[in-house]
């Protein structure tokens, strides 16, 4: 009992640790076959391979204590039923000095079946709870806050053109969640109609966490203006049918191609064949 007390807690920390350091080997993995041409025509081979190494050697570190938990476990469970195999033989031998040969056997036997017994028990009621871990994550998001309903009204008012293009971000910070570090820090900035502007930065710099504050994905404190109008103010479901982006990585539906050009089905097939001639997508 003592055993299981102190290796129980600790190894299903040590699976929390590996499910998480799992987690990047496929991702990237998945990213490398995806962005295999593109790797390619950048030779950045020796970069995606110094990446996936580092994500493997993280999980291997890990994996690796998790089975020295294993081993120690094991060994000091082998130990609790030697001794307890051994107390028996004395105890037999020094009051059953009679006992046939036979049934002595026969006692020792069992009681080395115990060895696999109790460490199979031990060990089935420890992965019960690693596997646990997982329903841990599902409740996480179960009890994550709903994000607001689409039946919700806003606020203010927004004009049918709504938005002109004229964003102002006014002392903005953001942040994932109310417990995270905060990943934009006041940020000011006035963008006019039409403007054309580049973010430049490194990897986590909070490139894509401007855009999406924009949509409202996480907290965000402070204040953006879309033409005057305070993002706040405006139900989500309105700001994100009005705000559009155009993300780096395509994502087509499996569905026809009109469903993918007009998900909603708002428009008619003459705007969108005349959409698509305006971005030379459509030749007569």
């Amino acid at each position: 009992q003592r055993v299981r007390r102190i290796y129980t807690p600790a190894v299903r920390d040590m699976k929390r640790l590996e499910s998480l350091t799992r987690s990047p080997i496929y991702s990237h993995l998945s990213a490398s076959i995806q962005g295999v041409p593109m790797i390619r025509s950048y030779a950045a081979q020796e970069t995606c391979i110094r990446d996936f190494f580092r994500c493997l050697d993280e999980h291997s570190r890990v994996y690796s204590v998790m089975l020295g938990m294993n081993r120690w476990s094991a060994m000091r469970i082998e130990c609790v039923v030697a001794g307890f195999v051994g107390f028996l033989a004395f105890s037999i031998l020094l009051m059953h000095k009679n006992l046939p040969i036979s049934d002595l056997s026969l006692i020792f036997a069992y009681s080395f079946t115990l060895v696999g017994s109790v460490q199979w028990i031990v060990r089935l009621s420890v992965d019960v709870m690693m596997q646990m871990t997982s329903a841990e994550r599902v409740i996480e998001y179960i009890d994550l806050k709903p994000e607001e309903s689409p039946n919700v009204d806003s606020v203010v008012s927004i004009a049918p053109q709504w938005p002109i293009g004229a964003i102002i971000f006014d002392n903005l910070s953001f942040r994932y969640s109310s417990t995270a570090p905060w990943v934009l820090k006041n940020i000011s900035i006035s963008i006019q109609p039409n403007e054309k502007i580049g973010i430049v930065g490194r990897t986590g710099a909070g490139k894509s966490s401007i855009i999406q504050s924009l949509f409202r994905m996480a907290e965000v404190d402070g204040r953006i203006l879309i033409d005057g109008i305070d993002t706040k103010q405006i139900a989500l479901y309105d700001l994100r049918r009005h705000v559009s982006i155009i993300p780096q990585d395509p994502v087509l539906f499996n569905d026809t191609l009109r469903i993918n050009l007009d998900p909603f089905g708002e428009y008619s097939d003459i705007e969108i064949w005349n959409a698509l001639d305006e971005v030379k997508l459509y030749t007569k």
